[in-house]
């Protein structure tokens, strides 16, 4: 059995990971806002992003750090030389992200936001790939029947288009910024 202890997931690391999700959310959510909002709110919004990309920034600089501390393999995967490439990506992004307030495209701060989201989990992948928590079970034994599989892949064929349609439905209704009533 990969897990014998039924309340792990309540341990310190797995709930800092879950907070340093839900502050990287708020930080998504603040560049939203900042993209699709004039005046005020987007100044508001803009320093809030600013501020939670700071924290969100330094709660995964801990989660880099806390990971190599967890097993030997993971340290010696966040030291080669080849995890540095997103590494670097990462600063670009972070440099880009500080930048893109200057420009007139609003939306500029959330791309740059999300692309320093995807990096960041690429980074923790390259981490730990093949193996996931705990460090001894490899991503081969953790997976599903081959059934299961084509099952959730079916699922996932259904459902990608309807969401998709879905959201570009809500794009379209509420496309253009919000405006306060009597603008």
């Amino acid at each position: 059995m990969a897990f014998a202890n039924r309340a792990e997931w309540w341990g310190l690391f797995p709930l800092f990971c879950g907070a340093v999700l839900v502050v990287g959310y708020m930080w998504l959510g603040a560049c939203w806002l900042y993209w699709r909002t004039v005046d005020d709110l987007q100044c508001r919004s803009g320093r809030q992003a600013r501020a939670l990309a700071i924290v969100t920034i330094m709660l995964l600089a801990v989660l880099v750090v806390w990971t190599a501390t967890l097993d030997a393999q993971y340290a010696q995967r966040l030291s080669n030389r080849l995890i540095w490439l997103p590494a670097a990506m990462l600063l670009t992004a972070l440099i880009s992200f500080t930048l893109s307030f200057r420009s007139r495209w609003h939306y500029l701060p959330l791309f740059a936001a999300l692309g320093i989201f995807i990096l960041a989990f690429s980074l923790m992948i390259a981490a730990l790939f093949p193996l996931i928590v705990p460090p001894n079970l490899t991503l081969q034994e953790a997976a599903s029947s081959l059934t299961s599989q084509i099952f959730m892949l079916v699922g996932f064929a259904v459902l990608i288009p309807v969401t998709l349609l879905y959201n570009t439905y809500g794009f379209r209704v509420f496309s253009g910024k919000v405006r306060a009533v009597g603008d």
